[in-house]
């Protein structure tokens, strides 16, 4: 209902297809939809081909079943980190381990996320590259080794080779992820080359000697089989968009179907794969032919009004004009064999260095095949995933809150704008690979790291006694940075704020403290208070020139034990009034 109501509200009867996530209740909403877009009158083929799977989804799907059971090397290797990012000492000793390995790399380590398979592999493929600096800073820090021993042990040379081929296997996921992100707007062409090679790749892991690889191949391509296994059972404009790709067509579909389903099956899929292409484009034929000869018309009455009189009887009477004017009236003009002429022409050739914008050419080739290029324009905008790589490679979901689920379709719509304004560059963002960032923030000292939490200190507020919990960080210390007491201590103390009158009033049983607001922000911040650790030393330093004066002579005089004192003109007259105490006892 949301869904339609948004296209009502914008205007929309025309939808092509609706790409969702693998979530069951989506067939019954596209189910509904489809029931309700064909009653506009506005469908292809009577919404057909209207349901379309995100790629993004299944991919995350078929990877989170490969890591189900992770083995003891990622733990390993995982701890190692943990223990080294706990601190910034331990932080500045590891990079002193690295300099002495001569380890250059300019990556640092990272964490990783349980729900995130993505912050796994990177952590993994950044810890790789520091494997014998991890070696040296075991031999340097014993709490290092016997931390790690007391869950899964230190991650030795067998661990580190597990890792390095694991890094491999979620490499080629995580680049596919980033390829066909939302945020990136890829046309959907690319969508059946990206599936066959995930294929490919799962069957090449399936027969691999190595026994942990190929189970994994084998859950992995499972649950490939399950959305992507049978090519009846795929929306068949996956297939079409390839076809529509000049570089390709349908030659390249016989080849690549043959070569993932075998040559019998391959070449019965090509040929239903034709017909649907046919069957697709007889469809938009019906639709727009009418649209584009009002069109060609109107330009044509245009132009016969700048002409002369004689002019107008010379095309009258020009047979070869009359003939194809009988044809567009006849609806058997060149259009009908747009398809035919552009799969009958020889692939395009493109250099590998060179990158081919399949939208611009079809923008050049438009006047050639008017009517094709109308339902290309539609195959290609087709969206084949609904998140950005961020958001896929999570697999704790996606919340959706009631605010969020209410929303009304002119802030939906907003949103989608903003959306694209903000992702207006080429450029792939990637917010985990920003390496250089976090090495920044460690060198200003802006990370903070726990160090320990505190239960129930009592604080005394007025004439109350409160008791609060504390989080102990470990950072530079700033006199300029207040305690801030936050929601669970205004629920303690039961507060109450009047905005209007500057007032807070805080309660515990029976007693109550009132504080006036305005007057405690006129008062300035007083730091030299007694409550600060430092207070110790300066108290210190003034007892200290109290007891032990300046003037070597005075200090003798009011100390008499400083004969072993280190000032060497003390010392010079502790002796001479030792000497003197003989003559004057």
């Amino acid at each position: 209902m949301a869904v339609e109501s948004c296209l009502l509200n914008w205007g929309i009867k025309r939808v092509f297809t609706v790409t969702v996530d693998n979530a069951s209740s989506n067939n019954v909403a596209i189910a509904y939809l489809k029931k309700k877009i064909v009653g506009w009158g506005f469908s292809i083929l009577n919404c057909k081909y209207l349901h379309m799977r995100c790629i993004a989804h299944i991919i995350n799907l078929v990877v989170v079943d490969g890591l189900k059971e992770t083995n003891v090397s990622v733990k390993r290797v995982g701890e190692a980190v943990r223990y080294i990012r706990q601190s910034p000492a331990r932080l500045q000793k590891f990079k002193s381990c690295c300099e002495m390995e001569g380890i250059e790399s300019k990556s640092s380590l990272c964490l990783d996320v349980y729900i995130r398979w993505n912050s796994t592999y990177l952590m993994l493929n950044v810890a790789q590259k520091f494997e014998n600096a991890f070696d040296r800073y075991a031999t340097i820090d014993p709490c290092f080794k016997f931390d790690l021993q007391s869950s899964d042990g230190l991650p030795d040379s067998l661990d580190w080779e597990n890792v390095r081929r694991l890094v491999d296997f979620l490499g080629h996921f995580y680049d596919l992820t980033l390829r066909i992100s939302r945020s990136r707007y890829v046309t959907s062409n690319i969508f059946f080359n990206e599936i066959s090679s995930v294929d490919c790749l799962l069957q090449e892991w399936q027969g691999s000697n190595d026994i942990e690889l190929a189970c994994m191949g084998d859950r992995m391509k499972v649950k490939f089989d399950k959305y992507w296994g049978d090519p009846d059972k795929m929306n068949k404009i996956v297939y079409i968009a390839v076809v529509v790709d000049p570089r390709y067509k349908l030659k390249f579909m016989e080849f690549a179907l043959s070569t993932v389903h075998g040559k019998e099956k391959g070449m019965e899929l090509a040929k239903k794969i034709k017909l649907t292409v046919y069957e697709l484009f007889d469809e938009y034929k019906k639709t727009y032919q009418v649209e584009h000869e009002r069109g060609s018309n109107v330009a044509g009455n245009t132009s016969e009004n700048n002409e002369s009189e004689g002019a107008k009887k010379k095309s009258q009477l020009n047979l070869g004009d009359q003939f194809l004017k009988h044809k567009i009236e006849t609806r058997e003009a060149n259009s009908k064999f747009d398809l035919d002429c552009y799969l009958n022409e020889g692939i395009k050739v493109v250099d590998e260095k060179e990158e081919f914008d399949i939208l611009k050419w079809w923008q050049l080739n438009s006047g050639r095949f008017p009517i094709l290029s109308i339902m290309i324009r539609d195959i290609l905008a087709m969206s084949i995933s609904t998140v950005a790589s961020e958001s896929a490679f999570s697999t704790g979901g996606r919340v959706l809150d009631p605010f969020r689920s209410s929303l009304t379709s002119k802030i939906i719509e907003a949103l989608i704008c903003a959306q694209d304004w903000l992702r207006k560059s080429h450029c792939c963002k990637s917010i985990e690979e920003q390496i250089t960032d976090l090495e920044r923030l460690e060198e200003d000292r802006s990370l903070k790291y726990l160090i320990s939490i505190l239960v129930n200190i009592p604080i005394k507020v007025g004439k109350l006694v409160i008791p609060i919990d504390f989080i102990v960080l470990e950072m530079e210390e700033d006199v300029q940075i207040l305690i801030i007491f936050g929601r669970p201590f205004l629920a303690t103390t039961r507060a109450i704020i009047d905005v209007k009158n500057g007032w807070l009033t805080l309660k515990v049983g029976e007693k109550e403290v009132e504080f006036n607001l305005f007057r405690a922000i006129k008062h300035k911040l007083n730091t030299d208070e007694c409550l600060r650790v430092d207070i110790i030393d300066k108290l210190v330093e003034e007892e200290f020139y109290k007891r032990y004066p300046e003037d070597p002579l005075k200090a003798c005089i009011v100390h008499s034990n400083t004969i072993d004192y280190d000032n060497k003109e003390i010392v010079a007259y502790a002796q001479s009034l030792g000497a003197l105490a003989h003559l004057y006892p």
